[in-house]
């Protein structure tokens, strides 16, 4: 690599580390607590599942659950795992209560010293495996000996190099060592999908159940479709059509089958199924009393996954889980 190439590379590191220490750092500041088993209402988070703690298990507890899952058909109790791109540290948090001795990177400090502190305060120690953070990048990872596992949750699709990301991933696990990911499809998330969302968002708008009340006022079939668009492009750059940014300069740098194609470069692919499609970016948004706002994202969150499975809303992430290639001997 040139000095020029090396030199962006670097820049580029630093502005998506950057870009997680401001969101933890903010997110602490509103009560954000980085433990899936301890979490607050926090009304910071004004859309996102992070806003209630009924809403992070819907989404975040079933991923957990997910990993959890995949970890125990796959390798053994107490099998060494590593997460990548760790962020505040919640899913290494739980596989180390699950008995795993977990090593987990990521670039932000602040991400880091927030997991490290969730760690230090965790109360549920039996059955408790192993647990340590690191600063850096994934290559940071070849330092740390061979994993039986790897999480990459929400991880490779920050990755333009993802080929080279993906080939330390695999000279990191012992042979047949397996690659665990939930990340997004959005190229597959169609205005259909979108039109879903609108007729949601509009009938808890004018039951006064949704964060912006005013929105179906006036709302005529040209507004309407206005609207479905906008949803289409907030699901698919994650972000509302009035932020200017995304989550971090690399976000998004890759899709599902961009993913898929260079994972399969050294691994088998063992598994894949679809994750949520829309609830993700609702439930947060939902305004009223608790209990019946609990009931309704619990609804959302079955129709949704009963829809997806069913094959008529498309997902918009899902989870792969891939084995290691074993290289064959020419001799």
């Amino acid at each position: 690599m040139s000095a020029n190439n090396e030199k962006a590379a670097a820049d580029a590191l630093a502005s998506e580390a950057e870009a997680f220490d401001k969101r933890i750092t903010e997110r602490r500041q509103h009560g954000f607590v980085a433990d899936l088993r301890r979490m607050q209402p926090s009304e910071y988070f004004y859309k996102s599942f992070w806003r209630h703690p009924h809403y992070a298990d819907l989404y975040v507890g079933e991923m957990c659950r997910n990993y959890l899952k995949f970890f125990a058909e796959h390798v053994t109790p107490g099998a060494r795992i590593l997460d990548l791109g760790c962020g505040p540290g919640y899913f290494a948090l739980e596989l180390a209560r699950a008995g795993y001795r977990v090593t987990a990177i990521d670039i932000s400090e602040k991400s880091v010293a927030t997991a490290r502190a969730a760690l230090a305060e965790n109360p549920f120690r039996d059955g408790f495996g192993s647990l340590e953070y690191h600063v850096g990048s994934y290559d940071l990872a070849l330092e740390f000996g061979s994993f039986d596992g790897v999480l990459a949750s929400g991880f490779l699709h920050h990755i333009p190099e993802i080929d080279e990301a993906v080939e330390v991933v695999a000279r990191c696990l012992v042979d047949d060592g397996i690659l665990v990911w939930h990340e997004p499809v959005h190229s597959g998330w169609t205005r259909t999908d979108a039109a879903f969302v609108a007729t949601i968002r509009a009938l808890l708008a004018a039951s006064g159940l949704w964060y912006e009340p005013n929105l179906p006022d006036g709302l005529d079939g040209p507004g309407l479709l206005a609207l479905t668009d906008d949803i289409q492009q907030e699901y698919i750059l994650e972000r509302d059509p009035n932020e200017a940014d995304g989550q971090s300069p690399n976000d998004l740098s890759l899709d599902g089958p961009e993913i898929v194609r260079s994972v399969s470069a050294a691994f088998d692919i063992v598994h894949t199924q679809p994750s949520y499609s829309f609830v993700y970016r609702l439930m947060g948004g939902m305004r009223g009393d608790q209990e019946q706002l609990n009931r309704l994202a619990s609804l959302l969150a079955l129709i949704d996954r009963t829809y997806v499975d069913a094959g008529i809303l498309n997902p918009n992430y899902f989870y792969g889980v891939a084995r290691k290639r074993a290289v064959k001997d020419n001799c």
